[in-house]
């Protein structure tokens, strides 16, 4: 199943340098609502590479319809498409 395949991906990376870093590029204080965590974006874009998506759109419908996989990402509610532009 591909969620056990973006699991086994996902487990042998040390995600702390990464989110370190995309952490940088967004200011996560201020108004308005709480931004999404940075680093389930990146995840996002790593499971639309791994899983062969071939748009934003498809990625945002497969992590709606799936909440384990946008759980496995770091959303606790799934991104809009323009989360990704």
């Amino acid at each position: 199943m591909y969620l056990d395949r973006v699991r086994e991906v996902f487990s042998g990376v040390d995600w702390a340098p990464f989110e370190a870093e995309v952490n940088t590029l967004y200011n996560m204080e201020g108004r308005g609502r709480r931004p999404k965590p940075p680093i389930a974006y990146l995840k996002a874009v790593l499971v639309k590479m791994l899983l062969e998506i071939n748009s934003f759109s498809k990625l945002v419908q497969r992590l709606r319809n799936n909440p384990d996989l946008a759980s496995l990402c770091g959303f606790h509610e799934p991104p809009s498409k323009m989360g990704f532009s």
